[in-house]
C-alpha cells in the first residue's frame, strides 16, 4: 500500500505545483517586458540627445561660417529643431548666445545654449 501511494505521487506534478510554477514564471516575464519597455524608452531618449547636439553643433558652425557683418539676432527652425541667437557687439569682439530646442512632444524636448565669441 506504502509503495502504491509513492507510485502515484512520483507519477507527475500536483495542481499546486504546476500553478506556483505558473505564477513564478508569469512575475519573470512582466519584469523581463517592463525592463525592456524602459530600455526602449531610454534609447528613445538618448537618440533625441544625440540629434539635439548635432542640431546645435550644426547651428554654431553656420553662425561661426558667417562674415562678421551678416551677422545679427534671429531664429531659425529646421525639421524638429528650432534655433535663436542673439548678437552683441563691441568694437573688439561679437559675442553671440545660440539657444536651441530640439525636439516632440512625446519623445521629449532638449533645450541646449552655447555662448560664441568671435574677434575683430
Amino acid at each position: 500500500m506504502v509503495s502504491a501511494h509513492l507510485a502515484r505521487r512520483d507519477a507527475g506534478f500536483t495542481l499546486i505545483e504546476v500553478v506556483i510554477t505558473l505564477l513564478v514564471l508569469s512575475v519573470i516575464a512582466i519584469s523581463f517586458a517592463s525592463s525592456i519597455q524602459f530600455s526602449a524608452r531610454l534609447m528613445g531618449r538618448s537618440e533625441i540627445e544625440l540629434h539635439a547636439a548635432q542640431f546645435l553643433e550644426s547651428e554654431a558652425e553656420r553662425l561661426r561660417s558667417l562674415s562678421l557683418d551678416s551677422l545679427v539676432t534671429g531664429s531659425r527652425s529646421e525639421g524638429w529643431g528650432q534655433a535663436g541667437w542673439q548678437v552683441a557687439d563691441s568694437t573688439t569682439f561679437v559675442q553671440i548666445v545660440l539657444t536651441t530646442q530640439y525636439g516632440t512632444a512625446t519623445a521629449g524636448t532638449v533645450a541646449d545654449s552655447v555662448t560664441i565669441v568671435r574677434v575683430r
